[in-house]
């Protein structure tokens, strides 16, 4: 990686979003111990290995956990030396707060029951330029939904990055993603190579 920025990989985990409901897809809680269980056991399954395989080590991992989170849950969560947990109580003002500083940074977003390629990073920061302030997106990979795989191309993921320069850092979560196109930009688009995967799967909160 150059040495001019530097690279953060961001996930969420049992964060309480304002603007979110508070069931999935089926209608059934979010967040809960249930929930908790079922998520932890995808992110060790999928995500983890996905992120340890990556061909670029040049970056820092931050998992981020309520405050409020069950000590059961957080020593799970901690078993795993490969991150960063940051526990918050307002989430995007303690992230920011955390990533503060002077220079080019890009963060990343990886929600926690996905899975990317091992040239997933690498791709980001070939592509990462420090003249100015862009969003990154990889914009072809797949769905997979029990056995079967399929192609997938989105113009405004979620695995989607920011490279902005501190000291004011807002991240990759300072808007939805989808609002990156319409409302923010400018926007690099990556094409070649299918460099993610989502798991489809009965708990997720929507599939698109």
């Amino acid at each position: 990686m150059k040495a001019a920025f530097k690279h953060v990989l961001l996930t969420r985990f049992n964060i309480r979003v304002p603007e979110w409901r508070d069931t999935d897809k089926n209608g059934l809680t979010v967040l809960d111990d249930t929930w908790m269980i079922h998520r932890i056991d995808l992110f060790q399954k999928f995500t983890v290995p996905s992120v340890l395989e990556q061909t670029s080590k040049n970056f820092s991992w931050i998992v981020l956990a309520d405050e409020a989170t069950h000590p059961r849950f957080k020593e799970e969560l901690e078993a795993l030396p490969f991150y960063e947990v940051l526990y918050v109580k307002d989430w995007l003002v303690d992230l920011q707060s955390r990533l503060k500083g002077k220079g080019w940074l890009a963060t990343t977003r990886l929600d926690n029951d996905d899975v990317i390629h091992p040239k997933f990073i690498e791709t980001i920061q070939e592509n990462v330029t420090t003249k100015k302030t862009h969003f990154i997106n990889l914009t072809n990979g797949y769905t997979l939904h029990g056995h079967k795989l399929r192609p997938k191309h989105h113009a405004a993921n979620p695995f989607m990055t920011l490279v902005e320069k501190g000291p004011d850092i807002k991240s990759i979560y300072f808007m939805p993603h989808g609002r990156a196109m319409r409302k923010h930009g400018p926007i690099v688009q990556v094409t070649e190579g299918r460099l993610w995967t989502q798991i489809i799967h009965e708990r997720n909160y929507i599939n698109e």
